[in-house]
């Protein structure tokens, strides 16, 4: 079933993916910059997007409650869980092979090589066990996976049992809570947790997720319409530019994060920081409105997530000035090696999926059916 695409989410989506790719091929300050932001901004996305109702006339906190917990798990597993599985997969036998023959160019120990192991810490879903080196870009999955589904029986229970609105918004209110708590606690314990399928980072996530939820019925673009593009021309730009700054700056000053491993440094300002961020992003995406190439490569945000580990690998083991001039902060070399990334994803993502788009969470068309099943004349 096609779904109507919403070209200002696929706009802000190449944003997140550009970031995540870029962070992963950059040092210093530009990696500070990218990972305060970039895995934060798809759980609001996702957030937005989340079972959705076809005509929407509830606002903030409306869900399709005729969605069933069967109807979900199967949705869940097509598009996520095989994806994650496959390029876990795919990941672990790469990184078996090229990495017991590089293993002084990896820095790593024969004993992260093995298949066994790494299978079992696939299964698992934490990359914080120290045996996910093969592509820890692939922790987002998990992760997600664990966020929707804690979000969907919260949403079907309370929505079915509860049937006034004030107490729905209660239960929001609680969960929020409960998230901002488990990052504070994350943060100022000292305690490190390694849960199944990033149990830890999804509580954290559910307040970013919640915020997606919130907005999803397009508040926020109506707020932007009618108070700043409304407005002078130059308003947009003058907000863009003071919110460009304010990300700069609160990243630079609350230094390296990393969502992944719950490090935050300063909470507090990681939290504010992330939210400016996705604001001004989804802004940038109401001044461009429309750009066919972004909306491309921001259609396809799955694919390069989980292929984007391989073009580095390459460059990092073949090429090992690649390395030395990302260790010194060139950030011209460190663009141009985030668009050779992409570039390369995108290329293996075309292929791909003429002969099995199941790998990236799409249904098999019946045009892909007809091209595999046609006989030789």
């Amino acid at each position: 079933m096609n779904k109507q695409r919403i070209s200002w989410i696929d706009l802000a989506k190449y944003i997140g993916i550009v970031a995540i790719v870029l962070g992963h091929c950059s040092s210093g300050s530009l990696t500070c910059i990218c990972f305060s932001f970039n895995s934060i901004l798809f759980f609001v996305l996702a957030g937005m997007t989340f079972c959705r109702k076809k005509e929407e006339t509830d606002r903030y906190l409306s869900f399709n409650h005729e969605r069933t917990l069967k109807t979900f798990l199967y949705q869940t597993f097509q598009t996520l869980v095989v994806p994650y599985l496959f390029w876990g997969l795919v990941s672990i036998l790469i990184y078996s092979v090229v990495g017991r023959l590089t293993t002084d160019t990896l820095n790593m120990s024969q004993s992260h090589f093995g298949i066994g192991k790494n299978l079992i810490f696939l299964l698992y879903g934490n990359s914080d066990t120290g045996y996910f080196e093969w592509n820890r870009p692939l922790w987002f999955l998990p992760c997600l996976i664990m966020v929707e589904l804690l979000w969907f029986l919260i949403l079907k229970i309370s929505q079915t049992s509860l049937k006034k609105k004030p107490y729905m918004w209660i239960v929001y209110g609680g969960i929020m809570l409960l998230s901002v708590a488990n990052m504070i606690f994350i943060s100022y314990s000292g305690m490190k947790l390694v849960l199944p399928f990033e149990l830890e980072t999804a509580i954290s996530m559910m307040f970013f997720f919640g915020i997606g939820l919130f907005l999803r019925n397009e508040i926020l673009i109506e707020f932007v319409h009618k108070y700043i593009l409304s407005g002078k021309k130059l308003l947009p730009y003058f907000f863009l530019i003071c919110g460009i700054s304010l990300t700069i700056f609160l990243s630079l000053v609350n230094g390296l994060t990393d969502t992944r491993s719950d490090y935050y440094s300063n909470v507090f300002i990681y939290i504010l920081n992330a939210l400016c961020a996705c604001f001004f992003i989804l802004l940038i995406t109401r001044i461009i409105d429309h750009s066919s190439w972004m909306e491309y490569i921001g259609q396809r945000t799955l694919a390069i997530l989980v292929m984007h580990k391989f073009p580095i690998m390459f460059l990092r083991v073949f090429f090992p000035f690649a390395e030395e001039k990302i260790s010194e902060g060139n950030i011209p070399f460190e663009i141009i090696i985030c668009a050779f990334t992409i570039g390369c994803c995108l290329i293996a993502e075309k292929i791909i999926s003429l002969m099995v788009p199941e790998v990236f969470g799409k249904v098999r068309t019946q045009h892909i059916r007809t091209i595999f099943s046609r006989k030789n004349p």
